[in-house]
């Protein structure tokens, strides 16, 4: 089988968050969402994905990863795995970021080369100066370590409140990045209504809203591999373990969701995986779950995402 290239995997390793993000798109805003992906536990089905797919970017996701007490591991192990060509990143909500200084000989030498984007959650303190003290502390750490300096090359702030960072060595351009986004300023679709136990897809399975919903779509570029299937996006990709947590499973609202919907694992041909792959490009009915459109459809405001610390909760993982 011919590797399949494409741009973006996904790669959730927690559930657990330490944020309350209202429409977080992985459902992890509740605080019995919670688990762990054990890298021990995956190199067999990393290493059979990685025989079969090609992405450009590997992004290791969750909830937030860097509460993950493995996350050095995984990024060595997926660097073993897929091999020099492909870019490791983290997509992290800042919070601890300062835990990578401490690994930051195996995380940002050439080889690793980690990249890091930081999705800003919430525009009060304590999160927020902590989390932008964590950026500089980082990057002051990351340019003495490789002898560079950070260069602001793109700057999105007047477009969609972004900023890209590269690292100029004396070795030309590094591999590792720094994207910063204030998140919390932006709209959010809505991927699903309620939460916790209430949590509904916005439409039925069978409405005529997946086509649309798929059109404008800001998740869909992002194949999601989750415990060893694929999935076409991230909300998805969590969605049957978050209601089993809630005990969802069988909702008349969600069974055909789980019950319609083909993900592709090491137990599929390579036939099946490649049909798969040319399908998931397209708007399937799985799309209904979100509401990019329609009448149930709409956008959170910034303020209304207004976040807030899970202060009350000790971080089971």
């Amino acid at each position: 089988m011919e590797k399949i290239k494409f741009k973006h995997l996904d790669l959730p390793i927690i559930r657990s968050c330490n944020l309350a993000c209202v429409g977080c798109m992985t459902h992890s805003d509740h605080k019995n969402i919670k688990g762990l992906v054990q890298i021990e536990e995956s190199r067999e089905w990393l290493q059979f994905w990685s025989k079969r797919l090609e992405p450009e970017h590997i992004t290791l996701f969750g909830g937030e990863p860097l509460l993950h007490p493995h996350f050095t591991e995984w990024c060595l192990a997926i660097r073993e795995i897929w091999g020099p060509e492909v870019t490791i990143s983290l997509n992290t909500n800042g919070y601890y970021l300062d835990k990578l200084i401490a690994d930051i000989e195996k995380l940002f030498c050439e080889d690793i080369g980690l990249s890091i984007v930081v999705s800003v959650q919430t525009g009060h303190d304590p999160y927020l100066g902590k989390v932008y003290e964590n950026i500089n502390l980082l990057k002051d750490a990351i340019a003495q370590y490789r002898n560079g300096t950070w260069d602001l090359w793109l700057d999105e702030y007047e477009v969609n409140y972004k900023r890209w960072y590269g690292l100029d060595t004396n070795r030309g351009r590094s591999r590792a990045g720094f994207t910063v986004c204030d998140q919390y300023k932006l709209h959010w679709c809505m991927h699903y209504t309620g939460r916790g136990e209430t949590m509904r897809p916005l439409y039925d399975y069978n409405d005529q809203y997946y086509e649309t919903n798929h059109e404008l779509c800001h998740t869909k570029n992002f194949v999601t591999l989750y415990r060893g299937e694929m999935f076409k996006c991230p909300p998805i990709g969590v969605l049957k373990h978050s209601l089993e947590t809630f005990n969802l499973v069988d909702n008349p609202s969600w069974a055909p969701y789980l019950q319609n919907y083909n993900t592709v694992t090491p137990a599929s041909t390579d036939q099946e995986i490649v049909a798969w792959f040319e399908q998931q490009q397209n708007p399937e009915k799985v799309c209904n779950m979100c509401g990019f459109t329609g009448p149930s459809g709409g956008s959170i405001s910034g303020e209304s995402r207004s976040h807030v610390l899970k202060n009350y909760w000790n971080y089971t993982l």
